[in-house]
């Protein structure tokens, strides 16, 4: 392959890039013209080795659509064609096109450069191929503020990937070669070429979103104050309060409840609905994004979540990505009827992003979504655990069955396994003595058919009930599906 040759993996190689990027984006003079002419030389020699999709999918109704419109973007870029890549661009940042939903085109546009299709831990070969195409779409259009800011954000996740090899000794093992060094010479192309795009004519939203990035890295004081000017630029961008808000956990030095404070705090003062749609957004970013799922749980009002999503969807209309979303943060927000309606609405349609896995997806639905005799047990048992006594019931009984049944649930669990696991309701219905009378199952799993059997006998004290109430008094043990051990 001709053009940046990425394998000579090394300090030199980056700073061979940095030369390239002077060269072509009108910094200095090119004082190496043999790596400009290399450069310039890569322009037809590479194909798309992933089939262009449509740019104009309806995110309504295909869950793919985000996904299809990144597999033509990356295809383009790989083709060399950056004169179309400009006018996609500037079209969705003129026209501020979203797709259903309200994500921005602009947005997933982005999303596509930032990383070869690999992902951001993709071979050197992959990012070699990324980057050339890259630094030649910003030599080929100087003035191309899309070219600037992808390649900018580019060296980002490349930064990221090299000290994520660093830290795994993946990087310059065996060789003498300074990691360190070419890490920081990454990082200070990248600030260059941001520099270079502040000056030039167009501005980008997305701009102000990578600067935003590479400050709640580093100072998240600093980070504050471009936080301001980024949504001073353009408030209804809303990635801007995702980024912010998720470094703000406590994960992330943020202080405990720091996050939930910003949400509550930019909502208010954005007001009406677009304040209850970042409402919204913010949580799915806080709870239902891949570096945020085994988090612990945001601690946000569910009722504003639910009239955040209505107010998105009335702003900006039905996405089968936000449903699902939606769906997501019921299920860790133990909202189990919300969940049941939505996913009842996404059908087959989950989305692989939001749960990390379609077979996630799958358990949840099967869990969630219950013929009408189970969803009337689950309303008995909740009705039971409002007050203060049927909270104290539940938890002895949960005690109770891990002592006494514990044999038979880990018989009927079998062998723990890597991966996502299924969920299950057992009810219990009791008598007045405190006796296990009937057991009923959801979903009719294998372990649910195998465990069911063994709930027999009395349990500690009987049920505390209402003077005036009446009627088979439910308990429901239920452990929702899980993400499982790490694979």
């Amino acid at each position: 392959m001709s053009g940046i040759n990425l394998n000579n993996s090394g300090f030199g190689v980056l700073v061979k890039r940095k030369l390239i990027f002077l060269c072509v984006s009108g910094i200095a003079m090119c004082g190496v013209p043999a790596y400009c002419q290399s450069a310039a030389g890569t322009s037809q020699s590479v194909v798309a080795d992933v089939a262009q999709g449509d740019l104009n999918r309806d995110a309504s109704v295909d869950v793919a659509a985000m996904s299809k419109y990144e597999v033509s973007v990356r295809g383009l870029l790989y083709e060399r064609k950056f004169d179309d890549l400009d006018r996609i661009a500037d079209a969705d940042r003129s026209s501020k096109a979203k797709f259903a939903g309200g994500v921005w085109k602009l947005y997933v546009l982005y999303q596509a450069l930032k990383v070869p299709v690999e992902g951001q831990n993709a071979p050197e070969t992959a990012w070699e191929k990324h980057l050339n195409a890259l630094t030649l779409w910003v030599g080929t259009n100087r003035d191309s503020v899309t070219a600037h800011v992808a390649l900018a954000e580019a060296l980002m996740n490349y930064t990221a990937k090299l000290q994520n090899d660093s830290s795994s000794r993946k990087v310059g093992e065996g060789k003498n070669v300074d990691s360190w060094a070419r890490i920081r010479e990454a990082q200070h192309m990248g600030e260059l070429i941001l520099k270079r795009a502040s000056t030039l004519a167009t501005k980008c939203p997305h701009f102000y979103f990578v600067m935003l990035e590479a400050q709640e890295l580093r100072d998240p004081v600093m980070a504050k104050t471009h936080f301001e000017k980024a949504i001073a630029f353009e408030p209804a961008y809303f990635p801007y309060y995702r980024v912010h808000a998720v470094f703000q956990r406590p994960e992330w030095e943020g202080e405990e409840g720091q996050a939930e404070k910003f949400a509550d705090d930019i909502s208010k003062r954005i007001g009406g609905k677009q304040g209850a749609a970042i409402y919204f957004e913010i949580a799915a970013a806080l709870n239902c994004s891949p570096n945020t799922q085994r988090f612990p749980v945001a601690k946000m009002s569910w009722d504003r979540i639910q009239e955040g999503y209505a107010a998105l969807e009335e702003l900006y209309g039905p996405s089968l990505y936000k449903m699902n979303q939606f769906a997501y943060l019921a299920i860790r927000y133990d909202q189990v009827m919300s969940a049941s309606k939505m996913l009842e609405r996404i059908g087959e349609r989950g989305d692989e992003f939001t749960w990390g896995s379609i077979t996630f997806f799958e358990y949840n639905r099967s869990w969630a979504v219950a013929p009408p005799e189970i969803v009337e047990l689950r309303a008995k048992s909740s009705a039971n655990v409002t007050t203060s006594e049927g909270q104290k019931y539940q938890t002895r009984i949960y005690n109770e069955l891990g002592h006494y049944f514990i044999p038979a649930i880990r018989r009927c669990s079998g062998e723990l396994k890597k991966g996502p696991f299924m969920g299950s309701d057992l009810f219990l219905r009791m008598s007045n003595t405190g006796q296990i009378e009937e057991v009923r199952g959801w979903p009719k799993t294998p372990f649910v058919e195998c465990v069911m059997p063994e709930f027999k006998g009395t349990l500690s004290p009987p049920p505390v009930r209402a003077p005036n109430e009446s009627g088979p008094y439910w308990v429901n043990i239920s452990q929702k599906p899980g993400l499982g051990m790490e694979p």
